[in-house]
């Protein structure tokens, strides 16, 4: 968006919400906005998308304006990204962005961004093998949602990164060690993070 000459402004209320909340399982965030050149919306922006949302979707002023639309705002899930038009000044990305695609062709910007984090460096350094792989398994809220990947994903996984490296060293990020260190497949892993 930056390159396409938009003002990219981030919000990390997302991390804010988790004290008084048991249902979410707790995200940290590691790097602020300014770690990759964007700004943090302040309050007064803030809630000045969320007035202009609630004008756009008003009822009572389309039937009291004939119809009548701020058009300035729009919410962008990840399923909408294609469907973006010009036609609105202030466009909300709303949503996990989990696909591979959305960071593409970003990887050049990602690299040289996280290349500059002394604590990346080090653990990397420390770590550098060619047949590296990083595995995640994260279950806690996924459990909750009944969303959680049942052994039989990752069983598939290693026979996939068998193809690929006959000697990989694998790294398994997670939330939930105690059910990972229980999985007799994982006893096989190299590393454990």
């Amino acid at each position: 968006m930056k390159e396409l000459g938009a003002t990219v402004k981030t919000s990390s209320k997302f991390y804010k919400n988790f004290e008084n909340n048991s249902k979410i399982t707790f995200r940290e965030q590691i790097f602020d906005s300014t770690f990759f050149d964007f700004s943090e919306i302040n309050e007064v922006e803030f809630n000045k998308l969320k007035l202009l949302k609630k004008l756009d979707e008003s009822n009572k002023l389309k039937k009291l304006f004939n119809n009548w639309e701020i058009n300035k705002f729009s919410y962008v899930k990840e399923k909408d990204l294609k469907n973006i038009n010009d036609k609105h000044r202030y466009l909300i990305f709303d949503g996990y962005w989990q696909d591979v695609a959305f960071i593409k062709n970003q990887k050049k910007f990602l690299k040289s961004k996280l290349s500059k984090n002394n604590v990346l460096n080090e653990k990397f350094a420390k770590q550098k093998n060619e047949n590296s792989i990083l595995l995640i398994v994260r279950r806690g809220d996924y459990l909750r949602m009944k969303e959680d990947l049942k052994i039989e994903y990752y069983e598939h996984c290693f026979e996939e990164i068998q193809k690929i490296s006959s000697n990989p060293q694998i790294n398994i990020f997670t939330d939930d060690v105690n059910w990972v260190n229980s999985q007799k497949l994982f006893k096989q892993v190299n590393k454990e993070i």
